[in-house]
């Protein structure tokens, strides 16, 4: 579930750069949702893993 806000994210390099991210916006829905497949992506092969070490002993 994404939280109901807005994020501004201000760094400073060479120059200033202000960024807004709106957590309804599509980018962010769309960042969130592919963070959450690598996830378990990551978990799967985790598992496999797990698996795979446990067949072997």
């Amino acid at each position: 579930m994404i939280p109901v806000g807005n994020e501004i994210i201000v760094s400073q390099n060479l120059v200033l750069s202000i960024d807004y991210l709106a957590r309804q916006g599509s980018a962010c829905v769309e960042l969130v949702e592919t963070i959450r497949r690598s996830h378990l992506v990551k978990q799967r092969q985790v598992d496999r893993q797990l698996a795979h070490l446990y067949r072997h002993l």
